[in-house]
């Protein structure tokens, strides 16, 4: 690599990208493949079915993107905002309300519902403001709603503590955001003959390296992302999550990215990793509807019993935990019952056989779902189980 020039926009080829077309198209070939897989499954869920996989996809996308940054959400806040934004009369969400989680539940759903809107510079702008209403970023006011000016100094990525930072990435000076930003526009804006995979992946690179924004580009880039896998699957509900495995992969997620500035604009590298992330992605999946289909066998099997709702509110969670465990303190301490109270409802579920109990573990002893264990989706990893807290 020319030493002259360090970062790719600083090339003369920028932003001129090439990539091998056997590995990705081998590539592209697996995303297909699972698509297919993907979509036989779902063709099998009825309306209320598929409504439920596409909420717990939001929730998911929208909790998991934060987490890329180090930012992590009130799940009952995102649940809320997700269920009033896609308006589901069919959901009951917990009554909560947050501005930043709102905002970020506006720009996934806006990027995905509408995903067949131009993206603009007034589009990416408001975004911006939604995923910062109060103006601030942590402790520090930052420029909302507009292209970065770099009136503080050049945008740099950084790690490392004070007086030894490493610097890992200086973006194009702001007195050039528009013009690249403008030519990026143009170019997502543009149907060529590309596939449509492929430049989702390249429209993540391109904007991450823009780097417009004072804060905020890797939430939006993800958006933009997911923004072009909807066009190209011409499917505005989204039944998969992106963001979960990159958040699974953080560290190889922004090696991928580090790595191409050395590489005089192959692609093949970041594209690689970004389409296996995506058959990734859809492979996991299957979790989430293995979930919606449980939750759906339960409710359906016990329609006729009568839940007291403190024993309905332990049930939905150890049912959104997929296979949970719940102990006596847990339990009185979720539903804020006394422990005889407690005895009883677990009792009550163990007798009519909805609860199970497990082999203690030391001196606490944990039950689980009864019908659990006949639903499993085979080669499927479960979560850990609800561990047990101290009683008040």
């Amino acid at each position: 690599m020319n030493s002259e020039f360090l970062y790719l926009w600083q090339q003369p080829e920028w932003p001129n990208y090439h990539y091998e077309p056997s590995i990705i198209g081998e590539l592209l070939a697996n995303i297909r493949q699972q698509q297919l897989v993907l979509q036989n499954r779902l063709a099998q869920f009825g309306v209320p079915m598929l409504s439920d996989v596409e909420v717990e996809t939001a929730i998911t996308e929208v909790m998991k993107s934060s987490e890329i940054e180090g930012e992590y959400l009130n799940c009952d806040s995102v649940r809320s905002s997700v269920v009033n934004r896609l308006a589901l009369d069919n959901h009951v969400a917990p009554l909560t309300q947050d501005k930043k989680v709102d905002g970020l539940v506006n720009v996934i759903v806006d990027a995905t519902r509408n995903y067949h809107e131009p993206l603009t510079k007034e589009r990416l702008c408001y975004w911006h403001q939604q995923l910062f209403p109060d103006g601030r970023s942590g402790l520090h006011e930052i420029e909302v709603g507009q292209y970065r000016t770099d009136l503080h100094g050049e945008m740099q990525i950084v790690s490392g503590a004070l007086g030894r930072q490493k610097v890992h990435y200086v973006a194009p000076p702001g007195y050039s955001v528009d013009d690249e930003m403008e030519r990026f526009i143009a170019w997502y804006n543009t149907d060529g003959n590309e596939d449509p995979h492929v430049k989702a992946a390249v429209a993540h690179l391109w904007f991450v390296l823009i780097h417009p924004f004072e804060d905020g580009n890797g939430r939006i880039g993800r958006a933009i992302s997911d923004m072009q896998l909807s066009k190209a699957e011409s499917q505005p509900l989204r039944y998969f999550s992106l963001s979960a495995v990159m958040q699974d992969k953080r560290k190889q997620y922004y090696q991928a990215l580090g790595e191409v500035h050395g590489e005089m604009q192959d692609y093949t590298g970041w594209c690689s990793w970004y389409l296996n992330t995506v058959a990734e992605a859809i492979a996991v999946s299957h979790r989430t509807l293995d979930a919606v289909e449980l939750r759906k066998n339960f409710w359906d099997r016990y329609r006729d019993v009568e839940f007291s709702p403190k024993q309905k509110k332990v049930m939905v969670r150890l049912l959104d935990g997929f296979e949970g465990y719940i102990s006596f303190n847990k339990w009185k301490n979720m539903t804020h019952s006394t422990r005889e109270e407690t005895a009883a409802d677990i009792h009550d579920l163990v007798r009519k056989g909805i609860l199970q109990p497990i082999e203690p573990s030391g001196h606490t002893q944990y039950f689980r779902l009864g019908m659990i264990g006949h639903n499993k989706a085979e080669g499927v990893e479960r979560p850990d189980p609800i561990e047990d807290s101290p009683s008040p």
